[in-house]
């Protein structure tokens, strides 16, 4: 499934907007590009939801 995005700072966000709710997603790396991280906004603006997924390798390092 293809969808819009609107890459911002440079690339290293990216943002899907959804015109029909008014709201919009952003995407974005940390953890020096091992963690994706979802921003989920409001038409207002908020925050309504916030996932971020760990590297793999991270959670296996993390267990005993």
């Amino acid at each position: 499934m293809s969808r819009d995005t609107e890459d911002l700072f440079d690339g290293h966000f990216e943002r899907s907007a959804d015109e029909s709710q008014g709201a919009d997603l952003l995407t974005f790396v940390a953890n020096e590009g091992r963690t994706v991280v979802w921003l989920g906004r409001t038409d207002s603006g908020s925050v309504a939801s916030v996932v971020v997924i760990p590297h793999l390798g991270t959670l296996a390092g993390a267990l005993p």
